[in-house]
C-alpha cells in the first residue's frame, strides 16, 4: 500500500469518481423533485434499494468474516443503537434531503452545491456552542478559508435567487396553468403568447427565502449528525448504520408523505421519464450506496485529510452540469453569471486552504502525485479495515485526533464524505 497521502492510480480513479458523484448529487436530486413533485416520495422511492444494497453487502461481508457476522448481530442486538440509528435517520438522512429537494424547487443545483461543500465548517462552528466538546483552537487560516468560502457562497446564492426571481413558476395561458421550468425562460406552452406572458406568476419573496433557508438547515444537518456520531456511535459498523438510518429515515419521510398528500400534486408525475428514472437509480445505487465503499477504500489508501479533498471537486463538477443539464445554456445574464463565477471561485479558494491547513504547506506541494510503490489492492485487508460509520459529514476535530485511526466519519453526498486521520 502507497504512504499515507500519496495516491495510487486506484486511489486517484476512486478520488475522482468519488467527486464526479458528490458533483452530481445536487443536479440528480434537482432533476428528481422536478419530476415526481414530492420530496419525501423521492426519499421514500430510493430508499428500499438502498437498504436492499446495504443488506446483501452485509450478508456477503459476513460470509467471509466471521467477526463481521458478529459484530453485525451485536448491533442490531442492542437496544441502545435503535435511537441512535433513529436520530441518524432524522438528521443524517431524511431531513437534509428533503430541505435540499425543497430548496431546487426553486434554486438551481450550484447554490446546493457550494452548501453542502460548507457542511465541514458548520461543524467546526456547532462544535463551539456551550453543548459542544471542542478541545482545539481553530487556526487563523481556517478561520480566513471559512471567511473567504462564505463569502463566496453568498454570492453564489445572491446570484441564483436573482435569476430565480426573473423566471416565473408558472403562467396562465388562455386560463390555464401551464407549470414552467424556472431554468428555462422560453420554455412555454405553444398557446402562450406575449399577452398571456403578462399573466405568469413569480416565485415571491418568501418562497426565496424559504428555499435558500432550506438549503441552510440541510447543510446544518449534516453538520450535527457528524458531531452526533462522533459522540454516539460505539462500535456501529457503517453497514449497520447504512441500513438502520435508512430504515428510519424511510420512516419519517413516509408519515412526512402523508401529511403532505392534500398539498403535493401527484397526477403530473410521468413515470415513466428517462431523467426521472436515473436520478432514483443514481440515489439509490451510486450515492447512497458505491459511494459509501469508495469513501472507505480512499480512507485506507490516502486517509482522511487527503479524502476529503475530494469536496473542491463539488462546486467545479456542479456548476457545468448544472448549465449542461439544467439550465442548458439558456439563462445567459451576465451580471448574474460573472457574481457566480466569483463565488464559486472563493469557494474553491476556501476549500483549498481548509484541506491544506492540517498539513504543511511546501511538503504537500512537493509531494508527488502518485506513489513510486504502487501496489495491487489486497481485499483481504480491505475487508479487515472497513470502517463504522456511513453517509455524514467528518468534523474538523475529528481528523486531528490521533485516536481516530480506526474510526470513519462520511458526508453527503451526498453528500456524504468520509474523513479520518491517520
Amino acid at each position: 500500500m502507497a504512504p499515507r497521502g500519496h495516491f495510487t492510480t486506484g486511489s486517484l480513479s476512486a478520488f475522482l469518481f468519488l467527486g464526479i458523484i458528490r458533483g452530481t448529487f445536487p443536479v440528480v436530486m434537482y432533476c428528481a423533485v422536478h419530476s415526481y413533485n414530492s420530496p419525501s416520495l423521492v426519499f421514500l422511492l430510493r430508499t428500499p434499494g438502498t437498504v436492499a444494497l446495504y443488506i446483501v453487502y452485509m450478508t456477503f461481508l459476513s460470509s467471509t468474516n466471521s467477526e463481521h457476522k458478529e459484530n453485525f448481530r451485536n448491533n442490531f442486538k442492542s437496544v441502545r443503537n435503535l435511537w441512535k440509528f433513529a436520530v441518524m435517520g432524522f438528521v443524517q438522512l431524511a431531513a437534509p434531503y428533503i430541505l435540499f429537494m425543497y430548496g431546487l424547487k426553486v434554486l438551481n443545483p450550484i447554490t446546493a452545491g457550494v452548501f453542502m461543500t460548507a457542511a465541514p465548517w458548520f461543524s467546526i462552528l456547532l462544535e463551539r456552542l456551550p453543548c459542544g466538546r471542542s478541545t482545539y483552537q481553530v487556526s487563523a487560516s481556517k478561520l480566513g478559508a471559512i471567511v473567504i468560502g462564505s463569502i463566496g457562497i453568498i454570492l453564489v446564492s445572491a446570484s441564483d435567487i436573482g435569476l430565480a426571481a426573473k423566471n416565473p413558476k408558472s403562467c396562465l395561458p388562455n386560463g390555464t396553468t401551464v407549470p414552467m421550468n424556472i431554468s428555462d425562460n422560453t420554455t412555454v406552452s405553444p398557446s402562450v403568447n406575449e399577452e398571456n406572458m403578462s399573466k405568469c406568476t413569480p416565485f415571491s419573496a418568501a418562497e426565496l427565502a424559504g428555499s435558500l433557508l432550506a438549503l441552510l438547515g440541510g447543510s446544518v444537518m449534516w453538520s450535527m449528525s457528524s458531531i452526533f456520531w462522533r459522540s454516539k456511535r460505539g462500535n456501529i459498523h457503517y453497514v449497520s448504520g447504512g441500513i438502520g438510518n435508512n430504515i428510519f429515515g424511510g420512516i419519517f419521510a413516509l408519515g412526512l408523505f402523508f401529511i403532505m398528500q392534500k398539498h403535493e400534486d401527484y397526477d403530473q408525475i410521468n413515470w415513466g421519464d428517462g431523467k426521472a428514472v436515473f436520478s432514483i437509480i443514481f440515489l439509490t445505487l451510486i450515492s447512497g450506496w458505491l459511494a459509501a465503499l469508495l469513501v472507505d477504500y480512499m480512507m485506507n489508501e490516502v486517509g482522511a485529510v487527503v479524502t476529503n479533498r475530494v469536496l473542491c471537486m463539488v462546486p467545479i463538477v456542479v456548476w457545468f452540469e448544472d448549465w449542461i443539464f439544467v439550465r442548458e445554456f439558456k439563462m445567459l445574464d451576465v451580471g448574474y453569471i460573472i457574481s457566480e463565477v466569483v463565488g464559486i471561485v472563493l469557494v474553491l479558494v476556501g476549500l483549498t486552504i481548509s484541506s491544506l491547513e492540517p498539513e504543511n504547506l511546501p511538503s504537500v506541494l512537493g509531494r508527488p502525485l502518485l506513489s513510486d510503490k504502487e501496489q495491487s489492492w489486497d481485499s483481504t485487508q480491505f475487508y479487515e479495515n472497513v470502517r463504522i460509520v456511513d453517509d455524514g459529514t467528518t468534523s474538523d476535530e475529528e481528523v486531528r485526533t490521533p485516536n481516530y485511526l480506526q474510526q470513519s466519519k462520511s458526508f453527503p453526498p451526498l453528500v456524504k464524505i468520509t474523513d479520518q486521520d491517520h
